[in-house]
């Protein structure tokens, strides 16, 4: 079970692949995106993307920090993210 993830700046691509499970820090509170999830568009405050990681994902990119086992952190001050179809992009500040 997963969902495709993708978080890109304008300078770079920082992660492109599968995951199981992203928290974001949303205008009205946290809320978890898991497969299946409905559509969703919604604005980012200043605070920490979680990623679940699914066993083939690889997590190379020097803004990401290794928060437990198989979850890694964003830490972002706002942005824009959409989910459709099982495709979640997130556009940080």
């Amino acid at each position: 079970m997963s969902i495709q993830l993708q978080i890109i700046t304008p300078e770079y691509t920082i992660y492109e692949g599968e995951v199981e499970a992203v928290t974001v820090p949303g205008k009205g509170g946290k809320f978890q995106m898991l497969e299946n999830h409905a559509p969703i568009v919604a604005s980012l405050e200043n605070g920490t993307v979680r990623i679940k990681a699914t066993k083939e994902a690889k997590f190379k990119h020097k803004k990401l920090k290794k928060a437990e086992e198989n979850c890694w952190d964003l830490e972002v001050t706002g942005g824009v993210m959409e989910l459709q179809n099982n495709f979640l992009t997130i556009l940080p500040d």
